[in-house]
């Protein structure tokens, strides 16, 4: 008799969702340097070494380091090796993140689900409210912003396909959510808000339930007693004792040396050029960066140009800091447009986004002053920024579900109440906090 062994050559492809929580994202900007060109110049009749230099856009200092030369002599025929500059160019970004648990409402984060053999998956994802009922009842989707739906949705894999992110491979297998901590609806906010404030530790409890729309590894896991663990039960994370994301509401920033409590608006008086804002506050000298300016320059296009982190406390831009000791105090965030142009609809959304960033780095709402006001009574103070529609700019913080109408703000009409509100006057007062509402010439 004879026997046929039958070996089992079936491959079992196991999917899995490996891990889910909340994050952070940090982005570090990543450079190159390029080899700058070597080439041969032969000295013609006429020629010098500075004009040499200068046309191949090296110092003259270099061109007689390169070529070891003690003096400005030439002789025709002579060989000079020319070596242009190495170049350092951005290769684009290495993004972080990092896992949260704690959180303020109307934050910005980041809903992050590392998986198994689910490339191109698209994943469905509910915030839920977890250990008792306050924003919604006991395991039960809370409202969020991306068009007030509960459901969000990701795919697995996509975020790697960003080419701009240097360490894309390391997202193959994950699927990335990016969500604002808030409803869409006024309504909701208020009543989140409301909610929060009454509650007796001032926050709430979120966790995660997740569906990969597709047949997965069962992944219940069990106490020694025989009880489900609750962050096993399928679909759902986090929702145990200590593991929760811990959502509170933000108050607005006091008024004290160790806070950035402001948050002041400027504008360029002319658009700038890239390389002109870079010569002004010698951005590419680190070392010699000037500090008396803006953190940040937005474009018109809506893009930024970064002189300094928005973490970065030590930086000043207007005359008040200097007089009154007030640096490192305030965030400047400078938009690049002058009169007669206006802020443009790019310019206002990347200024929002940047509140919603300062507001995050200082744990809370800073209130909201132009540079006209913030050094207005001080000599040759500015005015700017020019033509800025303040009610615009609260309007689309409150889409992002910035609590704007509890926060203190420049008030539009200070602004705009009046041709003469425009343009400061010698006789204006200087306050520290700067006035806010009424008549800025009383």
């Amino acid at each position: 008799m004879t026997y046929i062994r039958v070996r089992n050559t079936i491959n079992v492809v196991h999917k899995k969702v490996l891990d889910v929580y909340f994050a952070s994202q940090t982005e570090e900007t990543v450079f190159e340097t390029v080899k700058g060109k070597e080439s041969e110049h032969i000295v013609k009749k006429g020629d010098n070494l500075s004009a040499i230099a200068s046309e191949n856009k090296i110092t003259l200092a270099k061109l007689k380091k390169d070529n070891t030369l003690k003096s400005n002599a030439l002789k025709v025929g002579q060989k000079l090796t020319i070596k242009q500059n190495d170049t350092k160019t951005e290769k684009g970004k290495k993004v972080t993140f990092t896992r949260l648990n704690k959180a303020t409402l109307g934050e910005e984060i980041y809903i992050i689900i590392k998986t198994e053999n689910l490339d191109g998956i698209e994943i469905e994802i509910n915030v839920m409210q977890g250990k008792e009922k306050l924003l919604a009842e006991k395991d039960r989707a809370i409202s969020l912003l991306k068009d007030d739906k509960k459901k969000l949705k990701a795919i697995v894999g996509e975020y790697a396909k960003n080419d701009k992110i240097t360490n894309k491979e390391d997202f193959k297998d994950w699927a990335i959510a990016k969500v604002i901590l808030a409803p869409k609806e006024e309504k909701t906010l208020k009543s989140y808000t409301k909610s929060l404030k009454d509650a007796t530790d001032k926050k709430t409890y979120l966790f995660l339930a997740v569906n990969a729309c597709t047949s997965i590894d069962n992944q219940t896991e069990f106490y020694k007693d025989g009880k489900i663990k609750k962050t096993s039960t399928p679909n759902y994370y986090l929702n145990e004792e200590g593991k929760w994301l811990e959502l509170g509401g933000k108050k607005v920033c006091p008024i004290d040396p160790s806070i950035r409590s402001h948050f002041v608006i400027h504008c360029t008086a002319g658009t700038m050029t890239t390389s002109s804002i870079k010569t002004k506050t010698k951005y590419d000298t680190p070392k010699n960066k000037k500090r008396s300016a803006a953190h940040i320059y937005v474009n018109l296009d809506g893009t930024k140009l970064e002189i300094w982190p928005l973490t970065e406390k030590n930086v000043w831009a207007t005359k008040i800091e200097s007089k009154k000791s007030l640096e490192g105090q305030m965030f400047h965030i400078e938009l690049n447009y002058g009169s007669p142009t206006k802020p443009s609809e790019a310019q206002y959304k990347t200024l929002a986004d940047l509140y919603i960033e300062a507001s995050e780095i200082e744990g809370c709402w800073p209130i909201i002053a132009p540079h006209i006001e913030v050094d207005r009574g001080i000599a040759d103070g500015h005015q700017d920024p020019t033509d800025f529609d303040y009610n615009h700019f609260y309007s689309i913080l409150k889409i992002k579900g910035v609590p704007i109408d509890d926060i203190p703000k420049f008030d539009h009409n200070r602004y705009w109440g009046n041709k003469s509100y425009k343009i400061p006057w010698s006789t204006d007062k200087t306050n520290w906090p700067p006035i806010l509402k009424g008549n800025p010439h009383k």
